[in-house]
């Protein structure tokens, strides 16, 4: 089964673009964050926004298109890497992991209910019930 998921996923991730996703909080969220900003919360560097402000990430769930491209394109690393980080800082009582969630009704819920919440969606999703905060990276041609 995760085979088949991870094959799905590797046919699907070609079609969602870096430019397809974007950084959000709820409407009411003041924040401004650079991507260094949010990769240092997801990567469990921080767990505040810059004005103190205690951040909840969240994420798709592992398998996704969408957590994909977030984690290779905008926290710079492999899934494997980011699974070993958050199990080293959980190892060491360091930090609590974003929360994962397997869709984006899941992930727009969570960041309607939670206002201190990051996360990111399909640009199409990201109405005026959310803040963009920051767009991937544009993609590079090698």
């Amino acid at each position: 089964m995760k085979t088949t998921i991870m094959c799905l996923v590797l046919l699907l991730l070609p079609m969602l673009s870096r430019a397809d996703l974007v950084v959000v909080v709820s409407r009411d969220n003041p924040q401004q964050l650079t991507l260094a900003d949010i990769r240092k919360i997801y990567l469990g560097q921080s767990s505040t926004f810059s004005d103190g402000a205690k951040a909840l990430p969240v994420m798709y769930a592992e398998g996704t298109a969408e957590r994909a491209a977030f984690v290779k394109h905008v926290l710079k690393v492999s899934e494997s890497q980011y699974i070993g980080i958050w199990a080293k800082l959980l190892f060491t009582g360091n930090g609590t992991p974003p929360v994962e969630l397997q869709d984006s009704v899941g992930v727009e819920a969570y960041i309607l209910q939670h206002p201190q919440t990051i996360g990111y969606l399909p640009r199409e999703l990201a109405d005026q019930r959310f803040r963009i905060i920051a767009e991937l990276p544009p993609a590079v041609e090698n």
